[in-house]
């Protein structure tokens, strides 16, 4: 049996993908859709029968933590509000688990290259996520969770106490659950050929904010779980080129009042730490939108530098 859990809070899209989800190959035996404080409450269609929940607000980890217990399958695949699965996409992710070692957790999809908003910021932020997936070497053991699209074993995901509901919005809380549950011996596997279609809009200074509050919440759980720290991170799609950048335009923001030709020598660094994706995705959209992205690179980093600073102090 199959269970379908979609977070909702004020995405006036939902619908399309809970009809995604039905209109697939296999359709789930359970399609939760928890309505996390959605103001007005979300109302279900005729055309898109699906159980409701309503929560107080709470944030998504504590949204599909309650989806989740109000289901019974033996799986449980969680797909974000703004998310369009093929039709291949339940079938696949539940064949894929089910035919995995009894020690694999978790199965996780990735974003396909196609996104609706052709704006720039959404653009890049669809190359770079995809890029990410893509780089991670060994599939059979990949380091995290991102929640937008995953299927997992209901026994092992009550077993690591589900999402991380002490963070309360949509950060790191689904990586902490694939860390925790590496750290309990599962593993967790990334399968390359199940895409799903990310359907969010961003702009520049929406990407470095989101930036800004994963890096403070990461920051923040380490503190709290000061294991997380010591996860090897380099079979993530949190790759650790981006983690190089961040520190040098952090270290070049520090010395930019005392010393600006080593701070402008550590712009260079961080740069060079994204190269391989510059190169990427120049190749593929062209030469104007790698120069933009050599800047949205930048201000990601500096929105992490700070957001770790914040997660220090607070």
């Amino acid at each position: 049996m199959v269970a379908v859990v979609v977070p909702v809070r004020n995405t006036s899209d939902w619908h399309q993908t809970v009809e995604s989800v039905q209109s697939g190959n296999t359709t789930p035996v359970e399609v939760v859709v928890v309505d996390d404080g959605s103001d007005p409450p979300i109302q279900s269609t005729r055309d898109s029968p699906v159980h409701i929940l309503r929560i107080a607000p709470s944030g998504p980890a504590a949204a599909r933590n309650a989806g989740a217990a109000a289901t019974t399958s033996d799986v449980i695949i969680f797909v974000d509000a703004d998310v369009t699965v093929r039709e291949y996409t339940v079938a696949r992710l539940v064949q894929v688990l089910e035919t995995a070692p009894s020690d694999v957790a978790a199965i996780q999809a990735i974003y396909a290259e196609q996104t609706p908003d052709l704006g720039f910021a959404t653009q890049f932020q669809n190359a770079l996520q995809r890029y990410n997936f893509l780089a991670v070497r060994d599939a059979e053991h990949f380091s995290g969770l991102s929640s937008f699209c995953i299927a997992i074993r209901r026994h092992a995901f009550e077993a690591v106490g589900g999402f991380d509901a002490a963070v309360h919005r949509a950060t790191v809380e689904d990586d902490t659950l694939g860390l925790e549950l590496i750290r309990a011996g599962w593993r967790v596997q990334l399968a390359k050929d199940v895409e799903v279609i990310h359907r969010a809009s961003y702009r520049s200074l929406s990407l470095c904010h989101r930036m800004y509050r994963m890096a403070s919440d990461k920051v923040r759980s380490i503190r709290r779980k000061p294991w997380v720290a010591r996860t090897n991170i380099s079979n993530s799609h949190h790759r650790p080129e981006f983690i190089g950048s961040t520190a040098s335009v952090g270290l070049g923001m520090v010395a930019l009042p005392f010393a600006p030709d080593v701070s402008i020598a550590l712009v260079a660094v961080a740069i060079l730490c994204q190269l391989p994706f510059l190169i990427s995705v120049t190749r593929r959209r062209g030469i104007i939108f790698g120069m933009r992205s050599v800047g949205m690179i930048l201000g990601l980093a500096a929105a992490a530098a700070v957001g770790c600073v914040a997660g220090l102090l607070g």
